[in-house]
C-alpha cells in the first residue's frame, strides 16, 4: 500500500481511495510514512472532527483540504469512512472542487474504507488502492506478542498462522487472545472457529466444517485418485479444479467436501446469488469482495454447489450476470492458490466457456452407482446409523447414494426393517429418467471423464436396469 501511495502522491493524484478493513492500522502507517517524507498530515473522522477539534462537519473538513499543502510542502488529509456522506451533492462537489485545487498546492484527499462507493461525479478523480492484510511474518509477532507465557504458544506455529491468514490486526489477537482464555494455549481449531464466523459475516461464502473423507464415500473411485494427485501439485504448475455433471444425489457435492479435507485444505462454498446487488455497482463491488476473499485463504478449496442454478439459465442472464460471470472465469483461470469444483445436475445452463479445454481440469460425468457401489455405499450407512443387513434383496437398482442413505436412515428413525423403510424412496431413476438418459447421452458425446473408471465415460459400461419387486407399503404407526 505505501509504495502505491508515494507513487500517486509523487505524481500528484489529489484523491486517493484506500480499500481497507484496518483503517486505524492503515492511518498508523501513512502517519509512519508522513513523517518520515516530511508532510503534513491531518486526519478526520465523523465522531472527532479535523484533528480532534469535534467538529464533525464533513463538508466543513473538505474546504479546509488544499490549505493542508503549501505548494512546496506536501499535505494529507486522511477521510475515515467517508463513504457515508457521499450521498450528499454538495459535499462531492465540495470534495470535487477541493482536489482539483490540492494540484496547486500538493493536498490530498485520502479516503480509508472498507469498500469503494465513489459517485459517478468523482470516478475520474480518485485512484483505488487497496491495504494488505496482515502478512503471516505479521501474523507470527502477533501471536508471540499475545502468548508471552512459557506454554502459551504450540511449538510449531505455522498451524496457527495459516489458520489466522486472511484475518486483520484486530481479529488475529482477539482470537489468538480467547485461545488462551479457552484452553491456555493457542490452537489453530479456535482460530478457524473465528474465521469460519468472520467469512460467514460477510454473506458471499461460508467455511465447510464437516468432518467428510473419501472413506466415507462408495464408489467415485477415479475422481478420488484424481483429488488425490491435485493434493499434491507441482508448482508452478498448479491445478485448477473439476465440473461435476450428474443425476442428483449421487455425491458430487459430499466429494467436493472431502475434497478439502483429504487435501488438507479449507473448503469455502462460494454463493454466487449473494454477489447480485441492486444498487449500480454493488454486484461488481461483492465480486471483488469474494475475490479478495479467496486470496486471502491462499490454497484452499472453492466449491460452487449446483452451479447451475447459480451461474442461471443462458436465455435469463441480465447483463450484470454476465459480466460477474466473465469476471469469475477469468479469476479462476488466473487463480493459482485455489482449486475449484462446481457440481451441476445439468449443462444448459452452465456458460458454456466453462466447459471448455484448458478453462478446468477436467469435466467429470457423476452416474447412478453401479452394483458394486452400491453394496460399499449399503454397508457406509448400514454402519453409520446402526441398521442390521437385510435378510431379503432389497432391490436398489437405480439408486442413488444420497437414497439409499435416505432408507437407512428412515429405518433407524423409525425402527423400521429395511426392506420396509426401502418402500418410502422413490427413486429419481424413476422420477427424473428422461433427463437422467439425455445427460448421459450428453456426457458420452462430449468425452467427458468418467468418475469410476480410466477415461471418457461411455452410455455402454452401465448396468442393464432389472425389474424392481412390489412390495405393499407398510403402516408407519
Amino acid at each position: 500500500m505505501l509504495s502505491e501511495l508515494r507513487e500517486y502522491v509523487d505524481a500528484c493524484f489529489t484523491a486517493i481511495w484506500i480499500r481497507t478493513n484496518e483503517p486505524d492500522e492503515a492511518y498508523v502507517e501513512i502517519r509512519r510514512m508522513a513523517q518520515e517524507n516530511q508532510w503534513n498530515l491531518a486526519h478526520w473522522d465523523a465522531a472527532g472532527g479535523l484533528n480532534g477539534d469535534g467538529d464533525g462537519d464533513p463538508l466543513a473538513a473538505v474546504h479546509a483540504l488544499p490549505s493542508i499543502g503549501d505548494g512546496e510542502k506536501t499535505g494529507l488529509v486522511t477521510f475515515i469512512n467517508f463513504h457515508r456522506f457521499l450521498n450528499d451533492i454538495q459535499v462531492v462537489q465540495a470534495l470535487a472542487n477541493s482536489t482539483v485545487a490540492g494540484k496547486h498546492t500538493r493536498s490530498f484527499a485520502v479516503v480509508l474504507s472498507p469498500v469503494v462507493d465513489i459517485p459517478v461525479e468523482l470516478e475520474k478523480l480518485f485512484v483505488v488502492i487497496d491495504h494488505e492484510l496482515p502478512s503471516k511474518d505479521t501474523l507470527s509477532q502477533i501471536a508471540e506478542q499475545v502468548g508471552t507465557e512459557e506454554g502459551d504458544l504450540p511449538e510449531d506455529l505455522s498451524p496457527v498462522v495459516e489458520a489466522a491468514n486472511g484475518l486483520t490486526r484486530y481479529e488475529a489477537e482477539g482470537v489468538y487472545s480467547l485461545s488462551l482464555a479457552r484452553h491456555g494455549v493457542v490452537r489453530p481449531e479456535v482460530v478457524w472457529d473465528l474465521k469460519a464466523q468472520a467469512i460467514a459475516k460477510t454473506g458471499l461464502a461460508r467455511i465447510h466444517k464437516g468432518g467428510q473423507r473419501f472413506d466415507d464415500l462408495g464408489g467415485l473411485e477415479r475422481l478420488k485418485w484424481h483429488s488425490q494427485l491435485a493434493a499434491n501439485p507441482k508448482p508452478p504448475h498448479l491445478p485448477k479444479g473439476f465440473v461435476l455433471v450428474g443425476p442428483p444425489g449421487t455425491g458430487k457435492s459430499a466429494i467436493a467436501k472431502a475434497m478439502g479435507n483429504e487435501m488438507g485444505l479449507p473448503t469455502l462454498i462460494a454463493d454466487l446469488g449473494s454477489l447480485m446487488g441492486s444498487l449500480v455497482g454493488q454486484t461488481e463491488e461483492r465480486t471483488r469482495q469474494l475475490f479478495a476473499l479467496i486470496r486471502q485463504l491462499g490454497r484452499c478449496v472453492v466449491m460452487f454447489d449446483e452451479g447451475n442454478c447459480q451461474f442461471g439459465g443462458s436465455q435469463d442472464r441480465h447483463e450484470v450476470t454476465g459480466r460477474l460471470i466473465g469476471a469469475m472465469l477469468s479469476f479462476m483461470q488466473d487463480q493459482t492458490g485455489a482449486f475449484f469444483v462446481l457440481t451441476a445436475n445439468e449443462v444448459a445452463s452452465l456458460p458454456g466457456p466453462l466447459m471448455r479445454a484448458g478453462r478446468m481440469d477436467a469435466v467429470y460425468f457423476v452416474d447412478l452407482p453401479g452394483a458394486e457401489q452400491r453394496k460399499v455405499i449399503w454397508d457406509i450407512h448400514r454402519t453409520k446409523y446402526s441398521v442390521e443387513e437385510s435378510s431379503d434383496n432389497i432391490n436398489s437398482e437405480g439408486w442413488s447414494g444420497a437414497e439409499i442413505e435416505h432408507c437407512c436412515r428412515t429405518a433407524a428413525m423409525y425402527g423400521l426393517s429395511l426392506e420396509q423403510a426401502a418402500e418410502f424412496v422413490v427413486p429419481v431413476a424413476t422420477s427424473q429418467a428422461s433427463e437422467i438418459e439425455a445427460l448421459r447421452q450428453e456426457a458420452s458425446k462430449n468425452g467427458w471423464l468418467s468418475s469410476e473408471r480410466p477415461g471418457p465415460y461411455t452410455r455402454q459400461t452401465q448396468q442393464p436396469r432389472e425389474t424392481r419387486r412390489n412390495v405393499s407399503r407398510p403402516s408407519m404407526n
